[in-house]
């Protein structure tokens, strides 16, 4: 307390204790006005120094006289263009009494004072008059009190006309109780208190003002349901109304046909289900319990709102009911909107009771049996609820005094439905849940079993794990070098039989070529033998020929003219003669490679011929093939061979495997190029002088590479 603004009485009297008398000027006058409303008793005046109220003795310069008044609000700030709606100005030293208030304009516009509304300094309270359309909607607003002291706001107050557009929802029951939603332009303008709507002729209570208007509709007592399509009317002050119409219809109220289930525990919580018709138009729903009493009149002590609702079915939790109306008669109702029935088919049952369990240690397949009273009266084993720890329990079975639960197939971690740390090693709570009541019954233990160490059951599976790779991974590598070296066997084997195919295929190849070459040169050089016209055209329409069995017709030979022959004359009888001038070996070698060979001379070849010769046997028409390296030494490649024939020797014209035929008794081995021998067949054929044959095959004569 400022003790400067402090005025002390004493009263001194005889025979009685003395009574002191505190008062501070300053408390609740913040202003001059206030400060000179004050009781006179007191002389408290407005110090002009401080801007306080104090006591006399204590301010040397009173002031006689307050200051201009001071304006720090409009409510509200917005008016309807034809006015009628009052106007609260806050502000200080708004005058000391209501006659001291001279006049109040609003945006230019006269405002007529309420003197049933001031308050001293702080408000003042005036209803706006209507504007005129040619001045400005907005102004500030200005209050002239005793001494023609004046104060201006630096607020502005607009006029202007409110403009609904949208409303929802457009029907209701004919109780009442729809809440009505109205959108538009402007509709925030006066305040809640000047906006009155009606519905028809039925008031809409405005629960909502500002952007957006929400009213309840009342109770339509008209006889015509439905009714017509009303109209919606705002009425702003006392001079603004604006109408939507065709707006609003009246229905008949809902039909409540069934209740189920039609039992609850006081504790409540438990699923109704109330079915009928034209619950689609409702907006709330509310189940409601109240008690009867004699002195009383029957008052709602518990209720809740609906958390499901169509056209046919809405659905709502039964409310909690307290134990201290235990015996008291209880009635339910559901209220839709404005519209409430009683439920008289439904009842609540005290709660029931459970129990001790007996049981403290289960396992995973054992059956919990819970015991008590009035368990089925108001619950069914479908919406029971049980849980040991944090996990919920299967109810099996629920009778009357029984309850039998399924406990959870695997240890809960938490004590309790509440606690979520890991409590495994503490016992479990077993809850049960009717509705909203919950009991805990006692608490169980699972049955302990024995459990190994995890240092013991890491090292069971990894070692071995550790061991099975180890083993794969040698096994996997033995293979692999097992494999490794069948690879390397297969592949050397293929590795030969390729090589040997590859000679195979050269040898077989040189055999073709020669073999084809051979059959080539036979038709080209040794001619096809013709017979004339005449033999041959008796040969084949004249048989039996002069031939008789030996025509060629029936034996299907042809016989060769001499003439065609490829013969070559030998000069005698006698062993051919062979002249082996060596200019590079000794004939020593040559005899010692192969002593057929007799008397052979020889000199080098140009080009790189590897032919095979024939030996024939004498006298056996036996052939051998021998390879040059057989009969010849390495010295002796690319040599020619000079020899003479016999008289009477006939000689094959096979390229690269050289042979003569035995027509005497003689024999001699002779290699021969292609080209060689078609020359010596030539002069043969030709019957040539055998000084010709034996120069051509002294020159052409070629030793085996």
């Amino acid at each position: 307390m400022n003790h400067t603004s402090c005025l002390t009485f004493v009263h001194l009297c005889v025979g009685y204790s003395p009574l002191v008398t505190l008062y501070n000027c300053s408390n609740g006058r913040q202003d001059c006005s206030l400060c000179k409303n004050s009781d006179p008793k007191y002389s408290c005046v407005w110090c002009r120094h401080t801007k306080s109220c104090v006591y006399n003795q204590l301010c040397d310069h009173a002031s006689q006289q307050c200051p201009d008044p001071l304006i720090t609000d409009i409510i509200p700030r917005y008016g309807p263009m034809l006015g009628g709606i009052s106007v609260t100005i806050l502000g200080s030293n708004l005058g000391i009494q209501q006659a001291d208030i001279k006049r109040i304009s609003v945006a230019g516009v006269p405002c007529e004072h309420q003197p049933d509304k001031y308050s001293v300094s702080t408000s003042v309270v005036c209803e706006i008059g209507r504007l005129d359309r040619k001045k400005t909607s907005s102004g500030r607003v200005e209050v002239e009190v005793e001494g023609g002291k004046r104060g201006t706001s630096t607020l502005q107050f607009t006029y202007r006309d409110p403009i609904p557009q949208e409303f929802n929802p457009s029907r209701g029951p004919k109780a009442g109780g729809t809440l009505i939603t109205i959108k538009g332009m402007a509709l925030d303008t006066g305040s809640q208190a000047d906006v009155h709507i009606t519905v028809g002729t039925v008031e809409c209570v405005v629960e909502k003002f500002g952007p957006e208007i929400a009213c309840r509709t009342g109770e339509y007592r008209d006889d015509k349901v439905p009714s017509d399509h009303l109209r919606i009317s705002l009425k702003y002050g006392k001079s603004t109304t604006t109408v939507i119409d065709n707006a609003f219809q009246y229905l008949e109220n809902p039909i409540q046909v069934d209740v189920h289930p039609t039992d609850s525990f006081k504790c409540g919580g438990r699923n109704i289900a109330v079915s009928g018709s034209g619950f689609d138009i409702i907006q709330t729903a509310v189940m409601k319990v109240k008690c009867l009493r004699e002195d009383l009149l029957a008052e709602p002590i518990a209720f809740q709102k609906s958390h499901s609702k169509n056209d046919t079915v809405i659905e709502f939790l039964s409310p909690t009911v307290n134990c201290s109306y235990e015996g008291q008669q209880l009635k339910v109702y559901v209220q839709l909107d404005n519209f409430e029935k009683e439920l008289k088919s439904f009842d609540y049952h005290p709660d029931p009771t459970f129990n001790e369990l007996p049981k403290k240690v289960i396992t995973e397949t054992s059956i919990i049996i819970v015991t008590g009273q009035g368990f089925s009266k108001a619950m069914t084993s479908k919406e029971a609820q049980a849980y040991l720890g944090d996990v919920p329990c299967l109810v099996n079975t629920l009778q009357d005094d029984k309850l039998f639960l399924d406990p959870p197939s695997t240890q809960p971690r938490a004590r309790s439905k509440r606690h979520r740390r890991d409590t495994r090693s503490e016992p479990l709570d077993l809850l049960i849940m009717f509705g909203k009541g919950e009991w805990v019954v006692g608490s169980v233990q699972y049955e302990r079993k024995y459990e190994v160490p995890l240092p013991i059951i890491i090292t069971a599976v990894v070692v071995p794990m550790l061991l099975i790779i180890g083993v794969s991974i040698f096994c996997y590598r033995r293979k692999s070098e097992q494999a490794e070296r069948e690879y390397e066997k297969v592949k050397h084997q293929l590795e030969n039989l390729e090589e040997s195919v590859r000679d195979r295929c050269k040898k077989e190849f040189t055999d073709l070529m020669i073999e084809m070459e051979d059959h080539t040169n036979d038709v080209s050089e040794g001619r096809m033998p013709f017979l004339d016209y005449k033999t041959y055209t008796d040969r084949v329409f004249f048989l039996p020929s002069k031939d008789g069995a030996n025509d060629v017709m029936i034996t299907g030979k042809l016989g060769h003219p001499e003439a065609r022959r490829a013969t070559v004359t030998r000069p005698s009888t006698s062993s051919p003669t062979c002249s082996t001038p060596r200019p590079s070996s000794s004939p020593a070698d040559v005899h010692s490679k192969n002593p057929k060979l007799m008397g052979r001379s020889l000199r080098r070849s140009e080009t790189d011929v590897f032919p095979l010769c024939t030996l024939l046997g004498r006298g056996e028409g036996k052939m051998s093939r021998l390879k040059a390296k057989d009969f010849l030494s390495p010295s002796l490649k690319n040599e020619y061979l000079r020899c003479e024939l016999s008289p009477g020797t006939r000689v094959s014209s096979n390229p690269g495997v050289r042979w003569a035929s035995r027509l005497s008794p003689y024999s001699l081995p002779c290699c021969f190029t292609s080209r060689s021998l078609r020359a010596a067949l030539s002069l043969a054929s030709a019957g040539r002088p055998r000084g010709d044959v034996q120069r051509n095959m002294s020159e052409t004569l070629v030793a085996p590479a």
